[in-house]
């Protein structure tokens, strides 16, 4: 997995399986994926529901490419429901947080 103590080195790489399954296999391959996602998440609990709050303009305004192109797709790999607002202007995520029920929102 990567050079030890270089967070920034790793050989991980996102991957997506289709596969075709057969009625008489349908629980066979729920215990094959609920094992899959035991593996792939070990310590963090799959199917998380999050709120990810984007300022367009952050990272040298690189954020909106950023989050389609590499933490949504590991969202989605991780079967998470993700609720995506994209701020407008100075303290909305201020706003946006003060008038959204956050209970229903898993916190990390």
């Amino acid at each position: 997995m990567g050079q030890k103590g270089n967070a920034s080195s790793t050989n991980l790489h996102l991957r997506k399986i289709h596969v075709l399954v057969e009625p008489a296999h349908h629980a066979a391959s729920d215990q094959w994926v609920e094992m899959l996602m035991k593996l792939a998440y070990p310590v963090t609990m799959p199917f998380r529901r999050v709120l990810l709050l984007v300022n367009p303009v952050g990272g040298k305004g690189k954020a909106r490419s950023i989050v389609q192109e590499q933490v949504m797709p590991l969202l989605e790999a991780a079967g998470c429901k993700v609720d995506r607002i994209e701020t407008t202007h100075t303290k909305h995520a201020e706003e946006i947080t003060s008038s959204t029920d956050l209970s229903k929102y898993e916190c990390v």
